[in-house]
């Protein structure tokens, strides 16, 4: 009983990237985890990819849609450094 309070399914997502620069294109492949439409996925990696090179041209392409289950095994005392978020996201 006590296992199911520290698991979290999530949607994840593989998707392909192909941005603009002056020198050329950068390409890349990343998984994001989000449990929104599909719509708000490509917006979202779309972001992601934009800022991560730099370019405000970029396609994304979905690759492969899968569930993933992540559940809490043992903290380590390091972890205690990082404040905790009280951030709402809408």
């Amino acid at each position: 009983m006590e296992e199911e309070k520290t698991r979290t399914n999530l949607t994840t997502y593989t998707y392909l990237y192909n941005c603009q620069r002056w020198w050329g294109t950068v390409t890349g492949v990343r998984n994001l985890a989000h449990n929104g439409k599909e719509a708000d996925v490509i917006q979202t990696a779309t972001e992601i990819a934009e800022t991560l090179t730099g370019s405000q041209t970029c396609d994304v392409s979905l690759l492969q849609k899968f569930q993933m289950s992540v559940q809490l095994s043992e903290p380590y005392a390091a972890l205690v450094q990082f404040p905790l978020s009280t951030a709402e996201t809408k």
